[in-house]
């Protein structure tokens, strides 16, 4: 059965997303910092406007489009199937009251079926990231410089951010 389709080319789709953000601190020199990112996008995704389509990548979340999940061991922006889940775990270190290191783990896993999703792992499928970045608190807001690696283009990566993100 065909899906009705626009006069200009465009058929109907639904978005959910869902995020999560958790901080635990270990003694006052330790934290752990996770995040879990989920969206789905309906049937139609080839259909739809790429601006509501799934992205991730880089360390500000929103960056590019309104959606963009952050993904810190990806330099820039990467488009990727109509499910995706990405998790991130970052553990972090402060030093000399100011100064903080982080070691990011991160995973994104990504599908065009929820069956493909529970079941089925292809090569491209499933990607693995590590970030290493020094922060420190000044009074513009961050200094952030980071070095990150990922699965999908296995490249080295660098990263330097001066203030909040907005």
């Amino acid at each position: 059965m065909a899906r009705p389709v626009s006069s200009d080319g465009f058929s109907p789709y639904h978005i959910a997303s869902l995020s999560f953000r958790n901080a635990a601190s270990i003694g006052s020199y330790f934290s752990i910092l996770t995040s879990l990112d989920f969206r789905f996008v309906s049937e139609g995704y080839d259909n739809i406007l790429f601006l509501h389509r799934n992205y991730a990548g880089g360390f500000v979340p929103g960056r590019m489009v309104a959606h963009h999940i952050p993904f810190n061991c990806i330099n820039g922006v990467n488009q990727f199937e109509r499910i995706m889940t990405a998790v991130d775990v970052d553990f972090r270190v402060r030093f000399l009251a100011k100064n903080y290191v982080s070691l990011s783990v991160c995973t994104l896993h990504q599908a065009n079926a929820f069956k493909e999703f529970t079941y089925k792992t292809t090569n491209n499928a499933f990607a693995y990231g590590f970030a290493l970045q020094y922060s420190r608190k000044t009074f513009m807001g961050p200094l952030r410089a980071a070095v990150n690696w990922c699965s999908i283009d296995h490249s080295v990566g660098v990263y330097v951010g001066i203030g909040y993100d907005f």
